[in-house]
């Protein structure tokens, strides 16, 4: 049973039935929607509780009867007693006292029935606003995430782009110096070359020199013996 059929049950209100089980800690067994279940044993438990206070709360309205039917009757016996004014205002005082109990007693039934449906809807609302408000700070948090993670992806998505152009950009550098290494590789075969055919025609030249001055030396010894013949 739930907390409202349990009271429908007594005829009392909920809140009543409610603060019982808060001040007695009892737990319920189950949950349906946002109602709390409780056992038959402990369903027993409660009715049992107000069922003992609604007989304490009878017999004490049948005591407090019979106290004041006796009250009255000894207040007629010593009315007889006393005089006149002593009896006007005996009177005047018990009836001013009846009235004043009753209407007393009527505004606190009242206001105790108001101001527990008052509290009950009071903490109803409460409690649906604190919901509503949970939902709006949960819903906040998880846009805040959405667009912190949406800013860190577009943040790593520029990041990349630029590693992109530096990278795209040193390798045409890279490029450039293999081009340059190349044409300087192909300038320095063409100068070995050079270097090798000049060293062989200077080669040669040495060689040629050489054998026009044998042939020079040659002719000079045999104009010499010529000479020496003569003279």
């Amino acid at each position: 049973m739930s907390i409202k059929q349990i009271a429908d049950y007594l005829k009392i209100n909920k809140l009543k039935v409610y603060r019982y089980i808060k001040t007695n800690n009892i737990e319920a067994n189950s949950m349906h929607n946002t109602k709390r279940l409780y056992s038959e044993e402990k369903c027993s438990q409660i009715i049992k509780y107000f069922k003992k206070t609604e007989n304490n709360e009878t017999f004490q309205s049948v005591s407090d009867d019979t106290i004041l039917k006796r009250s009255d009757t000894l207040g007629d016996t010593v009315e007889e007693l006393r005089k006149n004014d002593d009896e006007a205002y005996l009177k005047r005082s018990e009836a001013f006292q009846g009235v004043s109990c009753d209407t007393v007693l009527k505004r606190s039934d009242t206001f105790q029935s108001v101001s527990d449906d008052t509290i009950l809807k009071q903490f109803e609302t409460l409690n649906e606003t604190l919901l509503k408000k949970i939902d709006t700070i949960s819903n906040q948090l998880y846009e805040k995430k959405n667009q912190e993670k949406k800013s860190l992806e577009d943040e790593l998505i520029l990041q990349l782009s630029e590693k992109d152009k530096q990278i795209n950009a040193l390798q045409e550098q890279n490029k450039s110096l293999v081009d340059a290494l190349n044409k300087a590789q192909e300038n320095n075969k063409l100068l070995t070359d050079a270097i090798v055919a000049a060293q062989t025609l200077h080669a040669a030249t040495i060689q040629t020199t050489a054998l026009v001055d044998k042939s020079a030396e040659t002719k000079i010894k045999w104009w010499k013996k010529v000479f020496k013949r003569d003279s």
